[in-house]
């Protein structure tokens, strides 16, 4: 903190200096190494974001900015990771609703994530859950949601490791609505 400081308030103290480029990228770079854990409060990495983009736009020639860009790069993995865990929490704990608009939200941040082909199976298993746990009015408009996640899932990752988990929740959820539905005329 006190080394940011330093050298921050050296390029505001000086700034036509020569090493001005260089105390403003070594400013960044210890806001690089103060962000935490991605299981931790993001602030100080959504901060290195802001300093690490302000110097590649400031410096936009320099011999630093491949460091830049791949520091810059390690803390967006960053925050997808923690978005993604964030989200995948939801499913684990059973709350099957927040956990797809959390992943929608999700991708819609980050969406060249690599965490992207899970996140639409968790899409997907978690429209499936949430039918399951639904009342008997509700269950065919939710087990048909299921359903079109699944097709989205499919025209995106057909050659996906989830695919045959996918194929199952979809088997499953046809014979669920083809079921209520037979019950539904019976009634």
């Amino acid at each position: 903190y006190l080394a940011r400081y330093y050298f921050s308030n050296y390029a505001k103290t000086f700034p036509n200096s020569d090493l001005v480029e260089e105390v403003e990228f070594k400013a960044a770079n210890c806001s690089y190494f103060l962000s935490p854990n991605w299981s931790l409060d993001q602030t100080e990495t959504k901060s290195a974001i802001q300093e690490l983009q302000l110097f590649m736009d400031r410096y936009p020639g320099s011999a630093l900015r491949d460091s830049s860009q791949t520091m810059l790069d390690q803390l967006r993995s960053k925050l997808e990771k923690k978005s993604f865990e964030s989200a995948s929490i939801f499913h684990k704990i059973g709350q099957y609703k927040s956990a797809t608009i959390a992943m929608k939200n999700a991708m819609k941040d980050y969406p060249d994530s690599p965490y992207r082909e899970e996140m639409y199976f968790l899409i997907l298993d978690s429209y499936y859950q949430y039918a399951l746990q639904s009342t008997n009015r509700r269950k065919i408009e939710r087990f048909n949601d299921a359903t079109a996640a699944f097709h989205t899932f499919a025209s995106r990752y057909p050659e996906s490791s989830y695919l045959s988990a996918a194929q199952n929740i979809y088997e499953q959820c046809v014979k669920a609505v083809e079921t209520l539905e037979s019950e539904q005329q019976l009634n």
